[in-house]
């Protein structure tokens, strides 16, 4: 059984990144052959788990080249600027039943436009994505963001960005682009980062987002981290992020504190436990739980699972007992490219 869900699962990253990327193959000049194309990656060896990965890179790689050479073909693409990731997995909590997730993120230089230019397409969930309101919009649990709106749907995005690669400390990050998935949705963001100067072990970040979407108008999230590194093994993180929107015309918050735990071999345990809240509620703090989560790699490097369990006390309106709320959570994750470097960066 634990192989035919491998398979499965596996299979449906090959059918979905093959249909969303076929659109980079036929931008492709026919004078290309494959084995001098960079964007086509060898497999590591005959095993399934590899050619998936190296298909996923080829056609994100592609995507990518085409939206570059929109900009001209003067300078070439570099496959080592590019990396992504797609993630496929679900939810099920007693509250809201079972939710689907797939998500693929996609950040890239572009040569051929500006040396401080990068690019992003992904499926990812619009609000949180353009408003800078979850600060781990991957995870299995979405616990570190403000409530979502009533369309939790996924939608694909594209956009551009421009940020300056030598101040890392502090600085301005500038964004614009697109819903493309359902109507044309224009959005515009500017983002303020500062990280404090501390003691070694400790780290402070804040963050101001000021974004407009055409459908939703203008908003403001704040955002505020605090990180000790307390060994190699353990590391506490508080955050707090505050969000405003003229579509809600309310401040909606979430505050947090989460332990991070290594385990060997690079497996690990996370605790987080947070609050939730909205200005014009009757209830001024209508939900609050904790989240236990379990990440390792799975058969390789670039691939992850990641499990959690989460329960929650939800109260809608003030007088009314807590609904509680137990919830479970299963997800893959695989880089491609150089990820990890690219979202540092």
């Amino acid at each position: 059984m634990f192989q035919i869900i491998k398979r499965l699962i596996i299979t449906a990253f090959c059918m979905f990144t093959g249909l969303v990327y076929a659109a980079g193959d036929s931008s492709e000049s026919d004078s290309i052959k494959p084995k001098e194309d960079i964007c086509v990656q060898e497999y590591a060896s005959e095993h399934w788990l590899d050619k998936t990965q190296a298909a996923t890179f080829t056609g994100m790689c592609k995507t990518v080249r085409w939206f570059d050479r929109l900009f001209g073909k003067d300078k070439p693409f570099d496959d080592k600027k590019f990396g992504g990731k797609v993630v496929l997995g679900f939810k099920d909590t007693e509250r809201d039943g079972f939710d689907p997730k797939l998500r693929v993120r996609i950040k890239s230089k572009l040569p051929n436009a500006s040396k401080r230019m990068n690019a992003f397409i992904g499926r990812v969930d619009e609000d949180e994505f353009i408003s800078d309101s979850n600060q781990r919009p991957d995870a299995v649990s979405d616990s570190a963001s403000v409530r979502r709106s009533d369309d939790e749907e996924s939608e694909w995005l594209i956009g551009l960005g421009y940020s300056n690669p030598k101040n890392a400390k502090k600085g301005f990050d500038y964004s614009i682009g697109a819903k493309i998935s359902s109507g044309l949705n224009p959005y515009a963001k500017v983002r303020y980062r500062y990280n404090f100067k501390m003691p070694e072990t400790h780290f402070l970040r804040a963050t101001q987002t000021l974004f407009w979407q055409n459908d939703d108008g203008y908003g403001t999230t704040t955002n505020l981290n605090y990180t000790y590194v307390y060994s190699y093994t353990d590391i506490l993180e508080l955050g707090a992020s505050a969000k405003f929107t003229e579509d809600e015309n309310q401040w909606e918050w979430v505050t947090g504190a989460s332990w991070f735990h290594r385990l060997q071999n690079g497996h690990g345990i996370a605790a987080r436990t947070y609050i939730r809240g909205e200005e014009e509620n009757s209830e001024s703090v209508p939900e609050y739980g904790v989240v236990l989560t379990y990440r390792r790699p799975f058969l390789r490097d670039w691939l992850f699972l990641e499990a959690a369990v989460q329960h929650q006390w939800i109260q809608d309106n003030a007088g009314e007992p807590r609904d509680q709320s137990f919830g479970f959570g299963l997800q893959l994750e695989m880089e491609v490219g150089d990820y990890r470097k690219r979202r540092k960066e």
